[in-house]
């Protein structure tokens, strides 16, 4: 059982796709083409937001926004040292400096208690990352950034659709930033990423810097980057955005199934969702004892898994030899680390499949089947 298939959770719409991309090719508009502004147009009617625009990942998305708020050199931006190195690469590559906060240990999401103590006059912004499809709570803060005067900056790239609150994640801040890499929940078929704002100024910056700084052709007013979203990709998530809700949903369903099956398993700690947020688990990630052991188990009974993270930010070899790694942060990070372990949850998982999964994982631990 693969960890995701998407050729086969896309098999219903894999012919309207191709259409798409053929109807691209006899036009030959390959670079922010029809589709993109249509997507774009899509994206701001979805979040109800004034700018909505597409870049070339998720990655350029952050590092954009990080650019197009013109943070004082060598400013502090707060963020989670629990995710997927882009976040605090696009700050260290904006020339800016990450600071760990803790997370909590229940939903592995920034803890807006420990993010107030690190603010010092260096503090430009705090960039929260939504992991695994579960929003932070932003109410707290939106209040912290308010109070000392901070930027928000969302990154949103596991969390397309889910809310806090019943408000969209990637609207609270001033930017919103997403990622559509083949395996998210609103994934293209390569690389592409967004930007969403409600800041004018910010979003031109934003459209010029992703065109090399150039906003006449061969006319540059910044060092920008290379960051525009190619048509094809647009065409493949203008054929998946109206879908989204329900495989979304469908990925709920997959996760409730899990928690019935797996409930009374005493060596695993399921999920937790917090009553605020809509959680649309981009990832299922249990902690399990032996999770090592497990993983090899489930793999020779034809379950793959996948462990995000292995390894903490901070923890990370470059993080070290720059400066910004902390070998004595959170002991309950390193626990983490060392037990997390995510299953298939994609909407092409079945209920025969979880139920399988499951009977596996009792059975490792010779739980009553």
């Amino acid at each position: 059982m693969k960890f995701l298939d998407l050729p086969l959770q896309d098999k219903k719409i894999q012919a309207q796709i191709v259409k798409a991309i053929k109807q691209i090719i006899k036009r030959g508009d390959f670079i922010l083409g029809k589709e993109v502004e249509e997507l774009e147009a899509a994206f701001r009617d979805y979040f109800n937001i004034k700018h909505a625009i597409a870049v070339g990942s998720g990655t350029d998305a952050l590092l954009l926004s990080l650019k197009a708020l013109n943070l004082e050199m060598g400013g502090e931006v707060i963020t989670t040292p629990f995710t997927f190195f882009a976040s605090s690469e696009s700050i260290i590559n904006a020339q800016l400096k990450p600071v760990f906060a803790q997370i909590d240990p229940r939903t592995f999401n920034i803890d807006p208690q420990s993010i107030e103590q690190l603010i010092t006059k260096k503090t430009k912004a705090i960039l929260p990352v939504h992991i695994f499809g579960q929003s932070c709570q932003m109410a707290e803060i939106t209040k912290l950034a308010k109070k000392h005067h901070l930027m928000v900056i969302e990154d949103c790239a596991q969390a397309f659709g889910a809310k806090f609150s019943g408000q969209y994640v990637g609207t609270f801040g001033t930017c919103g930033c997403f990622s559509f890499y083949p395996t998210k929940n609103l994934g293209a078929y390569g690389d592409a990423g967004l930007v969403i704002t409600n800041d004018d100024e910010v979003a031109e910056t934003i459209r010029i810097l992703r065109n090399h700084g150039s906003k006449e052709p061969y006319c540059h007013e910044y060092l920008g980057l290379n960051s525009r979203c190619d048509t094809f990709q647009a065409a493949v998530l203008l054929a998946k955005l109206p879908h989204l809700s329900s495989l979304n949903h469908q990925r709920k369903e997959n996760a409730k199934r899990y928690a019935k099956n797996l409930q009374d398993v005493n060596e695993i700690t399921l999920p937790y969702e917090n009553s605020n947020c809509d959680h649309i688990f981009h990832q299922f990630s249990i902690l399990a004892k032996q999770r090592d052991q497990l993983k090899t188990y489930l793999l020779k009974e034809g379950v793959s898994t996948q462990i995000y993270y292995e390894l903490s930010l901070p923890m990370q070899k470059i993080m070290v030899s720059i400066g910004y790694g902390q070998q004595n942060h959170q002991k309950e990070l390193k626990c983490i680390t060392e037990s997390i372990l995510s299953l298939p949850i994609a909407p092409s998982v079945t209920g025969k499949d979880i139920d399988y999964i499951c009977k596996k994982i009792r059975g490792f631990y010779h739980a009553r089947i």
